[in-house]
């Protein structure tokens, strides 16, 4: 690592001001913070700014301003690549390297488990935190995750509390959490900052409540950081700022607390303003980027290794993939069911996140079936009733709607949404199986994830008590990828009529 923890420091400091009740005449003072969040591949593209040119943004306004605190948002330890292979160590190495001061536990921080995340924690040089997930076994919260920090400036101190999205236990199968009421906990942990010292208190989210304007109203919280927005926003509520991160993680938030004095009554007031920075092409530190291409060169071989030659355009975006049908999820719904000869086959489109193009002509590598697959999800195979289907079929309708990642993609099975009529009228949805109607009552083998079939995505309807492959022999989705592509000289998936809506036809 580059240096150590230095973060630390200012809170011994506070400790130190607080345990020996040591007073400070009131003064003024500029507080600089940068804010980002959802920067889960560590090298740059055309799309994704990259480590390292996020470090060389934050240290060329460290340079600016010396004190500069900077807060992450999370969403960051997946998907991608390396995060696949690593779970995420690569990630907080990183952020060591870019001195961050404190990262918010977001719900993508999840997906290898609540082990893993500890495991992470022990080795960042800043704290991981979260107020309202704890551990279900013991009731406290996980070991190695803050509830809230104290930081200090020369004059000021500073409260830093993060909260997760209450849907982790579903989107993420966080099994062994337990998710406490998030306003109350961060009512709870900011009242206590202040009683410990903070004239200022910063909350993290990665999830957007309408009560969080109550909280900057009542003065419960001074700022409010999240990453749950369409496009970048800053909010003046009461005396305190709301900023949203939008889609595009490649804006960053600048901050500015000025603190001034009152001169008759001598207290401290203070003011915030923010703005975003697109840091796209900004010049790369030069060390994170060194740290950067040692992991690369590390997968280069393996993943460069060519697989097969596709003939025909893959889109695998993420608007795509969670709204309409997709020859890439035709391709990946085929592999899973001939691989355990199911049925049917189906996958949430949100396990697909390559979030690109792919032209006819292109030769698919490990590479791009790691990018499109990051998640370690096995393909499990177990019975399910054609209810259970029908009900799944709605539900996806929903999602679709939403654009949201539960959006189902099918092997041999064609779902037509007759969308004039309402979701709840028996004539809404027709599917055929093996080219026959569906048997409301009829057990039919399924094909999908370990993910979706333990009620991952809120897709409950699509749990079974009947599995037909132990865990020990369920193989990871990609392997069951790449070798359907192995045995093929060529592929050529296209779009077949496997969704349709009205009166749209399936292809002959």
């Amino acid at each position: 690592m580059l240096s150590a923890f230095r973060g630390s420091n200012r809170r011994i400091l506070l400790c130190l001001i607080v345990l020996l009740g040591i007073s400070t005449p009131a003064l003024a003072e500029n507080i600089h913070i940068i804010f980002f969040s959802r920067l889960p591949n560590m090298e740059k593209s055309n799309t994704n700014a990259g480590l390292a040119s996020a470090a060389g943004f934050i240290n060329a306004q460290r340079v600016i301003h010396p004190d500069l605190f900077v807060f992450h948002g999370g969403e960051s330890l997946s998907p991608s690549i390396l995060s696949s292979m690593d779970r995420g160590a690569h990630m907080i190495g990183l952020l060591n390297d870019m001195e961050i001061d404190a990262m918010s536990v977001g719900k993508r921080e999840f997906t290898y488990g609540e082990d893993n995340l500890i495991q992470r924690a022990s080795e960042a040089l800043f704290p991981l935190m979260t107020s309202n997930l704890i551990d279900a076994a013991t009731r406290q919260p996980f070991t190695g995750i803050s509830i809230g920090e104290l930081m200090s400036t020369a004059n000021t101190n500073i409260g830093i509390l993060g909260i997760t999205s209450p849907t982790v236990t579903v989107d993420y199968m966080a099994v062994r959490t337990s998710v406490l009421p998030h306003i109350e906990q961060t009512v709870l942990n900011a009242n206590r900052l202040r009683r410990e010292g903070a004239e200022i208190v910063i909350l993290m989210a990665d999830f957007h409540d309408q009560a969080f304007l109550n909280l900057l109203k009542d003065g419960t919280v001074d700022l409010i950081l999240g990453t749950d927005s369409k496009e970048n926003s800053i909010l003046e509520v009461g005396a305190g700022l709301y900023v949203q991160q939008g889609k595009d993680p490649n804006y960053f938030f600048s901050i500015e607390i000025d603190i001034d004095v009152d001169s008759r009554s001598n207290q401290r007031r203070s003011s915030i303003k923010a703005r975003s920075v697109n840091i796209m092409d900004h010049a790369p530190d030069e060390l994170v980027e060194q740290e950067i291409q040692t992991h690369v060169a590390s997968l280069i071989s393996l993943l460069n290794k060519p697989i097969v030659k596709s003939t025909s355009t893959l889109d695998t975006r993420r608007t795509v993939v969670r709204t309409l049908e997709s020859a890439f999820a035709n391709l990946l719904t085929d592999s899973m069911r001939e691989a355990v000869s199911a049925d049917i086959a189906l996958i949430n489109g949100g396990s697909i996140r390559g979030n690109t193009t792919y032209p006819a002509g292109h030769i698919l590598t490990r590479r791009d079936i790691q990018a499109e697959l990051p998640f370690r999800n096995t393909v499990t195979k177990s019975e399910i009733t054609g209810q259970q289907i029908l009900d799944a079929m709605k539900a996806s309708y929903r999602c679709k709607i939403l654009e949201n990642g539960c959006f189902l993609h099918g092997s041999n099975i064609i779902v037509q949404y007759n969308v004039d009529k309402d979701i709840e009228d028996p004539n809404f949805l027709n599917i055929s199986i093996s080219g026959k109607p569906i048997d409301k009552e009829k057990i039919y083998t399924l094909a999908t994830t370990d993910f979706l079939s333990s009620g991952g995505d809120g897709l409950t309807t699509l749990m079974s008590s009947v599995a037909l492959i132990p865990p020990n022999r369920q193989l990871l989705t990609r392997d069951i990828l790449v070798q359907y592509l192995l045995d093929r000289t060529s592929i050529s998936p296209k779009i077949e009529g496997r969704i349709l809506f009205n009166d749209d036809k399936p292809d002959q």
